[in-house]
């Protein structure tokens, strides 16, 4: 059984997992372990939010349910540092250890986890602007609704994150490499400029952005006037839905001479 638990203290070390911050994804790891009620086991989460950290306390539970429990943690990107199991009346504070642990909390009466995180660090951002790059497919659905967390990224798998450059040349440099990743039949792609506002930011180890788990308002959000298609670059200075067109157009102008268009059922309206 014991091989069943994952060690993820060996896989945060690599730097296969990312931490997402326990203060925002609470919700979602207590809806993941809330079966335990239907097993008769009480338990509770408790933050600490100076360092996003948490302990899980549990009433008398199997090593079966904590491999469930220890999963969820570990996709969140938490591990397992320490744990207090009550026995016969004692307790004992014990490290983790990943060969001995099932046989460390037999026939527990309680347990309190110990979850720790590997965690990017917040970063004061000095630039009052920032700019992301997405497919020209967003713009509408952006405008509409802003920005905000998506599973979906398209360069590598990040959960929740709304990726920044801090610089404009940045976010250009990082259009071929979104193209490349893209499954989209559309390739071409537009920059939306906006302030840093009172976000948190975290910087990402693997490359020069930043991200944020927090929406951003599409009250803050500005279309700068450029269209990035793989062979060239199209400023416009303004647009326009025609609902007269069968099928309803995007189209962008130049000077009151059109310059791009793009078919509207093409568009994501919701983002």
């Amino acid at each position: 059984m014991k091989n069943k638990l994952l060690n993820y203290n060996y896989y945060i070390k690599e730097g296969l997992i990312h931490t997402f911050p326990i203060s925002i994804y609470y919700n979602r790891l207590y809806d993941n372990i809330s079966f335990l009620n239907n097993k008769g086991i009480d338990f509770k989460i408790d933050i600490d939010y100076s360092n996003e950290n948490f302990k899980i306390e549990l009433s008398k539970i199997y090593f079966d349910e904590i491999i469930i429990i220890d999963t969820y943690c570990g996709s969140l990107g938490y591990y397992l540092t320490k744990f207090k199991v009550y026995k016969n009346n004692n307790s004992n504070i014990i490290k983790y250890n990943h060969d001995t642990f099932d046989k460390d909390i037999n026939n527990n009466d309680g347990l309190i986890l110990y979850y720790e995180s590997k965690f990017d660090n917040i970063i004061k951002i000095d630039e009052e602007l920032l700019y992301h790059a997405t497919n020209i497919k967003n713009l509408e659905g952006i405008l509409k609704n802003g920005l905000y967390p998506k599973s979906e990224s398209k360069i590598e798998y990040h959960y929740e994150r709304i990726y920044l450059s801090e610089n404009l040349n940045d976010c250009i440099k990082i259009i071929p490499k979104l193209r490349i990743f893209s499954s989209n039949n559309i390739k071409d792609y537009i920059i939306f400029e906006m302030n840093s506002s009172n976000n948190k930011y975290y910087k990402d180890s693997k490359s020069n952005g930043i991200y944020t788990y927090e929406n951003i308002s599409k009250n803050n959000i500005k279309l700068l006037n450029n269209i990035y298609t793989q062979y060239d670059i199209i400023n416009f200075d303004n647009y326009n839905i025609n609902k007269l067109s069968n099928p309803v157009y995007v189209e962008f102008f130049k000077n009151d001479s059109l310059v791009y268009m793009i078919k509207r059922k093409d568009m994501n309206k919701k983002y």
